[in-house]
């Protein structure tokens, strides 16, 4: 299925019609965003963590079978590839939250559901998973080559995934539409997308507690925060 026609980007602020909004304004308008959605991105949360606590006891059953069968080889390749097909799905779902989580802020005006935003976005998790396989592609050259060019791509192509859902542009397409919104801008975005990043390492900290943190708050909100950013780049780009 193709992706949806491209939109008119809503304009975060005009306040900053020189350049990119203040970092403090972009927080302010990312968390009122968040706040207006905020239980429909619990209910992808929940549905994330859900799936994973279901992995636990099967890890275990797998854990306790792998065991007693140490010394079979073809039951013990056997269970391993149930253990990494059981981590797999789990995977998959988490992607497919997070691709509904970018629904909801495309369709937050006509009051999105968490079971709705599903839905719609099952057709495009084929072509959006591939724009961010070749953004890995990228990064995966960058750093092996050095961690300065790995860096640069990340900035670049940190907007990828949005120019697909937003624009419709596709594979390549996308991480050049990306860099182009971050031309002239990148070390204002680097700063940006550093502090969002420090934010979460320091909740990981807390463990359970932070984990817990991170999945309700600090993915959907990032996920706010990095349109905002995208949003007020399309304002400056036209």
């Amino acid at each position: 299925m193709e992706p949806t026609q491209p939109q008119t980007i809503p304009q975060p602020t005009q306040s900053s019609p020189r350049g990119l909004m203040p970092v403090g304004e972009l927080f302010k308008k990312s968390f009122e965003m968040y706040k207006k959605q905020f239980w429909v991105f619990a209910e992808l949360a929940c549905i994330n963590l859900l799936v994973f606590l279901a992995l636990i006891p099967v890890v275990g059953i797998l854990g306790i079978l792998f065991f007693a069968a140490h010394r079979n080889i073809t039951a013990g390749l056997l269970l391993l590839c149930v253990f990494l097909a059981a981590v797999a799905v789990v995977i998959a779902v988490a992607w497919w939250a997070r691709t509904a989580v970018l629904y909801v802020i495309k369709d937050r005006d006509s009051n999105p559901t968490a079971k709705a935003m599903l839905k719609k976005s099952w057709p495009m998790l084929g072509s959006y998973s591939w724009v961010y396989v070749l953004v890995a592609l990228a990064l995966l050259v960058g750093f092996v080559v050095f961690i300065i060019p790995g860096i640069i791509f990340m900035v670049w192509f940190v907007f990828a995934g949005y120019v697909f859902l937003w624009e419709g542009k596709k594979g390549t397409q996308a991480l050049m539409a990306s860099k182009e919104l971050v031309k002239g801008y990148w070390w204002a975005i680097f700063g940006r997308l550093l502090l969002i990043m420090l934010i979460a390492c320091i909740i990981s900290l807390l463990q359970l507690l932070g984990t817990l943190i991170n999945l309700f708050v600090t993915i959907p909100f990032t996920a706010v925060y990095l349109y905002c950013i995208y949003a007020d780049l399309k304002r400056l780009k036209g």
